[in-house]
């Protein structure tokens, strides 16, 4: 069986089987609706062409289908009024759910690629509107993640272990500042902040400031010169380059209490 008949979504499982039988074997009534299988078939392998055909036919005969509906006027009325007017099949709010989840379900299965073309197609406007959502309602959001985090712990914690292995500088920003905040520290700009940090670990190789040894940028620390507990901000001006030896003997040593272990002092203004 061809792959575009399973795709027909109009079709059913009886019309499908009875393609793959022979005429004689089929009742007059199989008969039909082999028929009328085989004309389904037919129009969505030449959906474009025969829509062509039939735009091309009404600009040419417009005053034809004029003429034809004139005719019958009153009789195509009528049959209008009675086909909207006959009694129609009552669903409970249960099936009516039901039979538009399968309508989805079958829509998803003919269109598999719709969801994300749509989505490249006006990805910054929704990016736009989703993080507009999130600014106008904070608690929703909490709750969404925090249940799609519960359903999906394991995936969650893959994607969290890929995403900052991905954005290594990002991380690291984000963990000073939180210290920072922790501490109740002033904060500067963060934006020149983020900016500084990048050009640092984008080096390939980057001195000490405290006893210019060179070392890799990636794995260099952001050391700030008054700290944080000693009432320094987090800010540009009060942040240097630091080897992890340095930065872990210094620890919350004030600068000038620092400068004096050095075997090299370095200046303060």
């Amino acid at each position: 069986m061809d792959s575009t008949e399973t795709r027909c979504s109009s079709m059913s499982v009886l019309q499908i089987s009875l393609l793959a039988r022979k005429p004689q074997t089929l009742t007059k009534e199989e008969k039909r609706l082999r028929t009328n299988a085989y004309m389904k078939l037919f129009y969505v392998k030449n959906r474009e062409t025969i829509k062509a055909r039939v735009r091309l036919y009404r600009s040419t005969h417009l005053e034809a289908d004029k003429e034809y509906y004139q005719r019958d006027k009153d009789k195509k009325n009528a049959q209008r009024k009675t086909r909207r007017n006959r009694p129609r099949e009552k669903l409970t709010d249960e099936q009516r759910a039901i039979r538009i989840k399968e309508s989805e379900g079958r829509f998803r299965e003919n269109h598999p690629d719709y969801g994300r073309i749509k989505y490249l197609k006006h990805r910054n406007a929704a990016l736009a509107s989703a993080k507009k959502y999130r600014t106008e309602h904070p608690e929703q959001t909490k709750r969404a993640r925090a249940k799609y985090y519960k359903n999906n712990r394991d995936k969650s914690s893959q994607n969290g272990k890929a995403w900052r292995a991905k954005n290594t500088i990002r991380v690291l920003y984000h963990i000073a500042k939180r210290r920072a905040l922790k501490r109740g520290a002033p904060i500067g700009d963060l934006e020149a902040l983020a900016a500084w940090e990048h050009s640092v670990r984008s080096k390939k190789y980057v001195i000490c400031y405290w006893c210019m040894t060179r070392i890799s940028g990636v794995s260099c620390n952001l050391d700030h010169i008054v700290p944080l507990s000693k009432g320094g901000a987090h800010a540009v001006e009060n942040l240097c380059v630091s080897c992890q030896p340095c930065n872990s003997r210094k620890y919350n040593s004030l600068p000038q209490d620092w400068n004096k272990r050095l075997p090299q002092p370095r200046l303060f203004f």
